[in-house]
């Protein structure tokens, strides 16, 4: 298990039993070996999918209503809040999945000090954060969520 998650929305409840599927499969972790490079890393794609592989302490999700920011944060390695202003109907879950891996890549990044593997800010309106890992990471989880829902 890597989520814990004590509240009872059923929308995250659901997005984590599927991200948890994803984060057991050889499959999702290729398709991030696959990768080229990320920008704002210091490491590998290969490393990066290992250290996602490996981390095991069990992240808590917690939850937040708040218009001033976007869909979640992280700032531990230990937990993230997912912002539930913006899980409305529109929110597919692969979406909501989406955004528990990025998160999930922040927590792993906030674990090692020598690594760096987050995005630049957390603002995207040009696309410039497209090609760093929690953006990336996220999408091709969002793409595995698609086939298991």
């Amino acid at each position: 298990m890597r989520f814990k998650f004590y509240k009872r929305n059923k929308k995250i409840k659901q997005a984590m039993k599927i991200a948890e599927k994803i984060l057991a499969l050889d499959e999702f972790y290729s398709k991030i070996e696959s990768i080229t490079s990320f920008d704002n890393s210091n490491i590998s794609p290969a490393e990066i999918a290992e250290q996602i592989r490996s981390y095991r302490t069990v992240v808590i999700i917690r939850t937040i209503w708040n218009p001033r920011i976007g869909n979640a944060v992280a700032s531990s390695s230990k937990f993230f809040k997912i912002n539930t202003l913006r899980l409305g109907r529109k929110r597919t879950i692969p979406k909501v999945v989406n955004t528990i891996i990025h998160e999930y890549v922040h927590c792993v990044d906030f674990n090692n000090d020598t690594l760096e593997f987050t995005h630049f800010d957390n603002e995207n309106t040009n696309g410039e954060e497209d090609n760093t890992a929690p953006w990336k990471i996220g999408e091709i989880a969002e793409e595995f969520a698609e086939n298991l829902t």
